[in-house]
């Protein structure tokens, strides 16, 4: 793109992004990690995907990246892509040529094209932002987006105020927080996020009181995700806290601020203590918990020592034995475009994107995208910045986990500009290892 012994910098990109479209993509990642979108299509009385707004935002911003010159050629990208053309195009021929309970062409049409669209946008301007040196400002903007919720999570659970009925039991006591989300499954995948990009700040931070600020930030995030009382929640906070124990005790790769002994045992030493606090109030914490939210702890315990069943999966295992049976009547071609978002007899979706593809557009759409996680994961092997490379591993290991319980990634708004934010990152590590790459 330059010559790298010119005085111009090497790694600028040719297009400079302007202010206008900046604030226009941090108000959309904060607009759809905050669930404002959904607010806005009520208040408009109008059921759709993206509101009327969010969309002309959408558009805006795509215009934008289609009229740069933006690297699209790395496999997991196309493998990401061929996801979505195989699903929408072979999944609405075989609707076409077959009958199945639950075929919908258009309505699903009208949901992942846009889904489709907020992946470009996502790819292409964090593409663009990480080329111009921003790669720290689309760290904070993501982080901010997903801690919003988590303020919303727990400032519910001091008023004891929830915002959707759903939450709330016929004695008026509210079961599950979810703050500014309707879902409370979902509300919990987005704290999960807010820890793992709050965590990368945090090892890529020497200031002590910008240290103690994001490390606070991180039990919020935790607090909150504890508080929606999903298990898929449950597990994938475990997760991102071994995987960040695991990062900070074998670390072997180039830092700007690398991290230390001392470093590293202070945050293990305040892990112990939190975790000793709820250890020694737990018999108070118990009792505070309505019977439905400590019988949620319990089949989340029992479902982490091996025991699967109707109650410890939330019926997850039940309908894995239905889809099952459905995926192997047609394994290779499937039963067509939206068959398994409520599958017969059950009328349940799948919860499940493995089954989903499977189901819907059979074995090929399913390889796809196993393939597509398969190669993120390896594409993260040679980072050499140390935090860098423990946000792509941490968001590869949050989406494979979240492929197992959530219902449908490909039409999550949420999850789908963190694919397009993941992919930004991965298609230029070579960038961010640069040690002359400042971030912003």
């Amino acid at each position: 793109m330059f010559d790298q012994n010119s005085t111009q910098q090497p790694y600028l990109f040719e297009r400079r992004i302007s202010k206008f479209h900046i604030i226009l993509f941090s108000a959309l990642v904060i607009i759809i990690c905050s669930d404002v979108n959904n607010l806005l299509s009520n208040l408009l009385g109008i059921k759709a995907f993206l509101s009327i707004p969010i969309l002309l935002i959408t558009l805006l911003l795509l215009i934008k990246t289609l009229r740069q010159r933006i690297l699209i050629s790395h496999i997991s990208i196309l493998l990401f892509i061929s996801v979505y053309a195989w699903l929408l195009l072979f999944g609405t021929l075989i609707n076409l040529l077959t009958e199945f309970p639950g075929q919908d062409t258009e309505y699903r049409w009208r949901y992942y094209i846009p889904s489709l669209f907020l992946f470009v946008v996502s790819y292409g301007i964090s593409y663009i932002l990480i080329k111009n040196g921003k790669f720290h400002f689309l760290l904070k903007i993501f982080s901010f987006a997903f801690f919003i919720n988590s303020v919303f999570i727990i400032l519910g659970s001091l008023s004891g105020i929830s915002l959707f009925n759903q939450n709330i039991l016929a004695n008026g006591q509210i079961e599950r927080l979810s703050g500014l989300i309707d879902s409370a499954n979902q509300a919990g995948q987005i704290t999960v996020l807010g820890q793992l990009f709050i965590l990368t700040l945090f090892f890529n931070t020497e200031n002590r009181n910008k240290r103690s600020v994001l490390f606070l930030g991180y039990l919020l995030c935790v607090t909150a995700g504890i508080m929606t009382f999903s298990k898929a929640a449950f597990l994938n906070i475990i997760v991102v806290l071994l995987w960040a124990i695991m990062f900070i005790f074998s670390e072997r790769h180039e830092n700007k601020y690398p991290i230390s002994l001392r470093k590293r045992m202070r945050f293990l030493i305040f892990i112990i203590v939190i975790l000793s606090l709820l250890v020694v109030n737990f018999n108070k914490i118990n009792d505070k918990l309505t019977p439905e939210q400590r019988n949620r702890f319990i089949q989340f315990s029992e479902l982490w020592q091996g025991k699967i069943n109707s109650e410890t999966t939330s019926r997850r295992s039940d309908i894995i034995r239905v889809a099952w049976d459905y995926i192997i009547k047609d394994p290779i071609v499937g039963h067509g475009l939206g068959t398994f978002h409520s599958l017969p007899k059950i009328k349940w979706g799948t919860h499940n994107e493995f089954l989903l593809l499977w189901g819907e557009v059979g074995f090929v759409g399913f390889s796809l995208y196993v393939g597509f996680l398969v190669t993120l994961w390896m594409s993260t092997s040679t980072v050499r910045r140390g935090h860098i490379k423990f946000l792509e591993r941490g968001l590869v290991l949050f989406l494979f986990i979240t492929s197992f319980v959530t219902h449908n990634i490909l039409n999550t708004k949420f999850l789908v500009l963190i694919i397009g934010f993941l992919l930004a990152v991965i298609i230029n590590k070579h960038l961010l290892d640069n040690v002359n790459y400042e971030y912003a």
